[in-house]
């Protein structure tokens, strides 16, 4: 193994066992704030399992089960954090589907009721989507689920199980036990019993909207297409849980949560590039501004450009002197350093300040 490929490994190594106390503390939580929190590290860890097994040999994979008719690596790819997922044709149809399984679960979610239920809708309306909040904050929503659980089906020839069967259940289970495995089996690290965190579970809560209904529509109601606005509205909850719920579970700001922030910051520069080109002649000239300021800030104050991008979403270092990888416990801040020519704590505050302000943007839009 080359000495840089070496570094990359201790990289990951370190970040796997940070994620490996997450699951740990994940587990000694109550049930209930487990439930709620779970299903949105899932695409941060399945990134984190995806540099896994870019280590690991071909035949060690024969190792791990099936999940439906597909091999674990195959659905890896499709649950991961990706920001090439959102070329221009991919995100009109990624914002179709956002939309097109709201209507499936409103459907699935009726097709069973009697004729005094379906009155009781007629006049009074169903609730479509639920959000989960921490001391206020959407940190993830019922839609998010939905899309976890469709690329699963998806990768597993398995798309004609309805989206909320007991099957899809349990597929959406196996997936997450053979993560749990890859990287239970990977780590190194001593890991310790989880913390009392003294978390009041009264600051979790789950609220229900109209959201399909247009008369009687509570959440999402800018200027902007609908499936537009649930996009976004993912995208900021994606970051919220990032920015408030990850840091409880790994009772840490270290190399995972600043690597899983910046890799859901920029797939939210991407997005908002692509809005902007879209709905543009919609939006104010302070707006426009706010957004070309918001979009370039990525490169002229973050300093990521193509190489920093592609060292953040892959765990295999590149283009990065030796002079910034010289202590292995700060790997990790020598590739933040060279490329932001910030210090690591310096940089992390630019990136949480700068994700917060994709976020009151994307409020504004949605409101």
């Amino acid at each position: 193994m080359k000495k840089i490929d070496k570094i990359s490994f201790l990289v990951l190594l370190d970040e796997v066992g940070e994620v490996r106390q997450l699951l740990e503390n994940l587990v000694g939580m109550n049930k209930d704030i487990t439930s709620s929190i779970s299903t949105g590290v899932l695409p941060f860890i399945s990134s984190l399992s995806d540099g896994i097994l870019h280590f690991l040999p071909e035949d060690s994979l024969e190792e791990f089960p099936y999940i439906g008719k597909q091999d674990l690596k195959k659905i890896i790819a499709s649950v991961r954090v990706s920001y090439k997922q959102y070329s221009d044709k991919k995100f009109n149809k990624a914002v179709r589907k956002m939309l097109s399984l709201q209507e499936i679960f409103y459907s699935e979610l009726t097709k069973g009721y009697n004729f005094f239920q379906k009155m009781l809708i007629n006049n009074f309306g169903q609730p479509d989507l639920g959000v989960y909040y921490f001391k206020g904050i959407p940190y993830a929503n019922t839609n998010q689920y939905y899309i976890y659980v469709e690329s699963i089906l998806s990768k597993t020839d398995s798309k004609d199980i309805p989206l909320f069967s007991n099957q899809a259940e349990n597929l959406f289970f196996e997936y997450s036990k053979n993560l749990a495995t890859l990287i239970n089996s990977t780590n190194l690290k001593v890991i310790k019993d989880a913390p009392n965190q003294n978390i009041d579970s009264t600051d979790f809560e789950l609220k229900d909207f109209y959201f399909l209904d247009q008369k009687r529509r509570n959440i999402l109601i800018g200027k902007f297409p609908l499936e537009a606005q649930l996009f976004l509205f993912n995208i900021l909850c994606q970051n919220n849980f990032i920015l408030y719920i990850l840091p409880i579970l790994l009772n840490s700001k270290n190399s995972f949560f600043t690597r899983s922030l910046m890799q859901s910051y920029i797939v939210s520069i991407k997005v908002l590039r692509l809005v902007y080109e879209k709905y543009s002649s919609s939006l104010s000239k302070s707006q426009q501004d706010t957004f070309v300021k918001i979009i370039e800030n990525k490169e002229l104050a973050l300093n990521i450009g193509n190489s920093f991008r592609n060292n953040i979403f892959h765990y295999q270092i590149s283009d990065v002197p030796a002079e910034y990888l010289v202590k292995q416990e700060k790997y990790f801040e020598g590739l933040i350093g060279f490329y932001s020519e910030k210090n690591f704590k310096e940089y992390q505050e630019l990136l949480i300040q700068s994700t917060v302000e994709v976020n009151q943007l994307i409020k504004s839009l949605i409101e």
